[in-house]
């Protein structure tokens, strides 16, 4: 790749004080630097010329698509008519040719490197991790679904900044932003569109040098999407893909799935776990794909995607060898972290019932969040049964669920001081013994004998276990409608 003068002096002001004098055609594509052999007729377009200032005549030709660079002589009182790059007299003319050769050197690599990779594997992951120390920036490279393909790890230093902030402290300007601030551009090939490049602008501008290598990456990315299309058919995605497929239709091809798992590392029979995370903010626009990517980039053999206006998050437990325990922790962590919660489905091994699991973390964080705002992880197993019991009631108002028996209970509850919902509550809180029930209420047992013979008999129904289930199923959502009315 050929570079331009806006290019050099970028590259050159962030590793010296040099300075930049005279007008100059930022634009103009530069030839090597080489030393000024005192021939002005033979001076080359573009030409890089290094002289000491006794080789400078006072009247110098005035071309300004020629960049003089002098080393020993004071910043001049007025502008020159040409254009001068004016080091310090602290650095050698040697020293200073090598900082041009390898800034030159520097790019002329990265092509040849990329072509390289091209030629031999086509790898996105190869060629984005070749291209970052080039940008200040973050990259990522999404396909033409919207899937993750690879990103800079500057990308996600940034979100193990945001992981390791103190309470209080601001996340990262990339996760709320502005989508027309960031640079993105198409990659595409034979008449389709095969994917997208992002560079994310956070808190400083583009210089003129990454928005021209942002364009030639862009280029060679192109290609090497191409090459893979061409060659396999399958991005090295195709798991995450599959599995998006799959939360669309909600059905799975077996085959094909485990196909994909097999593809992306893991195995049949693996475990897993399923994430539903919402932010807890409002009015905030969230960079979705950079959020995906954190997760990923922080959970050891995961995939994260948007589905429904939720982060949908899937971790291989087996391939990341943690167990349950600590990966929740960390996921924990990583939530209070970027203000955001979630709900945990049990741990599965049936992958093809994945779209279930999800639905269980919903619950999680449906049952949840109502009853325990302050807490950031709500797992399935815990709420399992406020989710059976409200699964029971149905649409129905819980008044309307009462059979003759339990209208008799309750009527006879309003005019009397004794309770025999209460009396029925503790007996099954006691596991039906008697005993235990009478010292519960602090009663005579004979008093409690009396008092269940006549809640039979309101109740007038065959003490069946389902009948059993029912009569506690309904005492606990009384319990849960009475704590409702009391807040």
């Amino acid at each position: 790749m050929r570079l331009n003068a806006k290019m050099l002096w970028e590259a050159v002001v962030k590793e010296t004080d040099a300075v930049l004098l005279g007008p100059w055609e930022q634009n103009r594509t530069l030839s090597f630097p080489c030393f000024f052999d005192g021939d002005f007729e033979h001076l080359m377009p573009g030409g890089i010329y290094l002289a000491e200032s006794s080789q400078l005549p006072l009247q110098m030709p005035e071309r300004q698509d020629i960049l003089w660079v002098v080393w020993d002589r004071e910043t001049p009182s007025s502008a020159p008519s040409y254009p001068l790059l004016l080091f310090p007299q602290t650095y050698s003319a040697r020293q200073i040719l090598n900082l041009l050769q390898n800034i030159f050197s520097r790019y002329a690599a990265w092509d040849d490197d990329m072509e390289q990779i091209l030629k031999e594997s086509s790898s996105i992951k190869a060629m984005i991790r070749r291209s970052e120390p080039l940008f200040d920036h973050p990259l990522c490279v999404m396909d033409a679904s919207g899937n993750y393909l690879d990103y800079s790890s500057s990308f996600m230093e940034e979100s193990t900044r945001i992981c390791s902030m103190e309470e209080g402290d601001t996340p990262a300007t990339p996760l709320i932003y502005e989508p027309l601030h960031d640079m993105t551009t198409p990659l595409s090939g034979r008449d389709c569109t095969l994917g997208t490049l992002y560079m994310l602008q956070g808190n400083t501008p583009f210089s003129e040098t990454e928005q021209q290598l942002f364009s030639l990456l862009a280029e060679k990315l192109a290609r090497a999407m191409q090459n893979l299309s061409m060659l396999s058919g399958l991005s090295h995605n195709a798991f995450k893909q599959y599995i998006e497929a799959v939360f669309q239709t909600r059905q799975a091809e077996e085959d094909s799935l485990y196909a994909a798992l097999t593809q992306w590392g893991g195995k049949k029979g693996d475990t897993f776990v399923c994430y539903k995370v919402k932010a807890s903010h409002i009015h905030r626009k969230i960079n979705a794909e950079y959020v995906c990517g954190i997760f990923e980039g922080v959970l050891p053999a995961s995939i994260a995607f948007w589905y429904d206006a939720v982060l949908v998050v899937l971790v291989d437990m087996t391939r990341a060898a943690c167990s349950e325990k600590h990966l929740q922790k960390s996921m924990e962590q990583l939530l209070v972290k970027l203000h955001m919660k979630a709900g945990i489905s049990l741990p599965f091994t049936q992958l093809h019932h994945v779209w279930y699991h999800f639905r269980q973390a919903c619950c999680a964080f449906e049952e949840g969040y109502p009853r325990h705002p302050e807490e950031t992880l709500y797992q399935f197993q815990h709420y399992l049964p406020d989710y059976i019991l409200h699964q029971a009631a149905g649409e129905f108002p819980r008044k309307l669920l009462l059979d003759r028996g339990m209208q008799r209970l309750m009527e006879h509850d309003a005019l009397s001081a004794v309770s025999y919902r209460d009396t029925l509550d503790a007996y099954f809180q006691c596991h039906m013994n008697m005993s235990q029930t009478a010292e519960l209420l602090q009663i005579h047992r004979t008093s409690l004998n009396s008092r269940m013979k006549k809640i039979w008999e309101c109740l007038d129904h065959p003490h069946t276990q389902e009948y059993l289930l029912y009569l506690q199923i309904m005492l606990a959502l009384l319990k849960e409608q009475d704590r409702d009315v009391s807040l």
